[in-house]
This record gives C-alpha cells, sequence and structure tokens, in this order.
C-alpha cells in the first residue's frame, strides 16, 4: 500500500525554522504527506459541520515542513496529488494514499456505517492514524465507542513511553501536556493527559489518541512568540516520532 520510507537519525529540531503557513490549498505543496480527515456527523469543542477542520492546514504543514528538513523522509510535494489540499473523508477510496491521518475533535463525532468501513479499509490496508485535541472523560467513551464500530474486538490500550513509538526517533520518556495557544497566552486542557493506542492482530499501533492535550497545538504555535519554546520542542519531537512509527512499521 505505502512506500516505506527511510531516515536519517540524530537531528535536532530548530524551531527558527518554522513559520506560519499561509491558507487556502495551494499554499502548501507537500500537505499529501498528511491527510485531515473530514468527518461529517457529531461536533467537538468547536460545534458544527467544520469543526474537524481546526487549525487546518497550519498543523500539517508546520510538521511537514520540519520532517522535510530533519529526516529523510520522502514529504512528497505534488499538490495535484493531494485530495482537495489534503482534505479527505472517510468514504473515499484516495485515502489509501496517504501513510499517516490526522482527525481531530472527535469527543462528539458520530461515524456513518460508510466511515466506518472506509476507516477499517484504511487501518487494515497499513494506515495509521493520529487522534488529537480532543478532550473531556465522556468524549473519551464515546470515541471508543465509535471505534468499536470500526474493530468490535479491539480495545483502546494505554500507549506508555516504553512503547517504541516513542523512541522511533528522539527517545521520549515523558508524555508530557501540550497546551492549546491563543493570541493571548496558553489554556490548559482539564484533566491528565491521556495516551492510549489501537493495535492490530501484529502489535502494530495503528490509531495513537491523544486526550486532554492538544499536540498539533505546538506545532501549529512554534512560532508564536508568546507560545512557550518547551511545548512546540516537545510537540514536534512527539509529532516527528509518531510519523516516523507509522512510515517505518
Amino acid at each position: 500500500m505505502f512506500r516505506r520510507m527511510s531516515l536519517v537519525l540524530g537531528l535536532t529540531v530548530l524551531l527558527s525554522t518554522v513559520t506560519v503557513a499561509s491558507t487556502g490549498p495551494a499554499a502548501e505543496s507537500n500537505r499529501i504527506a498528511i491527510a485531515r480527515i473530514r468527518w461529517t456527523q457529531g461536533g467537538g469543542w468547536f460545534t458544527g459541520p467544520d469543526a474537524w477542520n481546526h487549525d487546518y492546514p497550519v498543523n500539517e504543514a508546520n510538521l511537514l515542513r520540519q520532517l522535510q528538513e530533519h529526516t529523510t523522509i520522502d514529504v512528497v510535494r505534488d499538490i495535484d496529488r493531494a485530495v482537495d489540499g489534503g482534505i479527505v473523508e472517510l468514504t473515499d477510496s484516495r485515502l489509501n494514499e496517504y501513510v499517516f491521518a490526522y482527525l481531530c475533535e472527535v469527543q462528539d463525532v458520530v461515524f456513518t456505517p460508510e466511515e466506518v468501513d472506509g476507516l477499517r479499509e484504511y487501518l487494515t490496508r497499513g494506515g495509521f492514524l493520529l487522534v488529537d485535541d480532543a478532550r473531556g472523560e465522556e468524549g473519551l467513551r464515546h470515541f471508543a465507542g465509535e471505534l468499536k464500530k470500526v474493530f468490535p474486538t479491539k480495545t483502546l490500550q494505554p500507549l506508555r513511553t516504553d512503547h517504541p513509538l516513542f523512541h522511533s526517533f528522539y527517545d521520549i520518556d515523558e508524555y508530557q501536556k501540550i497546551p492549546a495557544g491563543t493570541p493571548f497566552g496558553t489554556i490548559f486542557y482539564p484533566g491528565e493527559p491521556l495516551c492510549y493506542g489501537l493495535s492490530d492482530d501484529r502489535g502494530r499501533v495503528i490509531v495513537m489518541v491523544n486526550w486532554n492535550t492538544d499536540i498539533s497545538d505546538g506545532w501549529e504555535n512554534a512560532a508564536n512568540p508568546i507560545y512557550p519554546r518547551e511545548y512546540a520542542v516537545a510537540a514536534y519531537k512527539l509529532g516527528i516520532n509518531i510519523a516516523v512509527y507509522a512510515m517505518t512499521h
């Protein structure tokens, strides 16, 4: 399904190279590397039909830039191969062109039967789904139930820092809570930061769920002068590890 990619180790994330991406589907030509999932029913922190696109496309653009600069991962730069600039619905068969998909604001999402089938096919064929920017105990219970529609016999399990994902590029020994960034400062979601994984029959993590934390806001706000550097660094390290794991396992 996917071409596996080679890596060069021992490099450091240099936040001075990060810039805020322009808006619009043609602003970045390498967006095909990450699919932003557009779900169709439910809601999140930002209610309404467009909650799925929270912080798009800056999150993906900044992480892809760091991957390109600090690894030998082949970040494809042909925008013509992207689907609506990297926006893909779970029912679109072209989702299978992406090794890495991103899904956010899922605490009230409701997958249709067609979306359930599409997500199951994507993950079974080797895809990797990152779930981020979601919060709340009830929201977690609800989303775990939605994943049960996809894989009825599988259950989310705590993903601890001794897992290979946390050592696929950088050695990460602490799962750090990352705050959301605003024009006026940072906001920490209530509750303990939680990390869960859903694995296939071979033990490969196919879904990573970050809860009560906002990893992607660290990517988005790395160039924000009032966003604490330590959180941006931690977010980038984890994001690079996630991408490396997704592309090599």
